[in-house]
């Protein structure tokens, strides 16, 4: 494996790692709001 084909795959590594961050930086917490379905014993939102 060549110089750049490491580099490739390290800056690869980076931009999936940080894809794969947690999505409340995307999209804030809100309110609660009441379920909009109901599934055997539980509900479903």
């Amino acid at each position: 494996m060549d110089k750049h084909s490491v580099l490739y795959f390290i800056l690869l590594s980076g931009l999936i790692h940080k894809s794969q961050a947690c999505f409340c930086d995307h999209y804030p917490w809100t309110q609660w709001s009441s379920c909009s379905k109901t599934c055997n014993s539980g509900t479903q939102t």
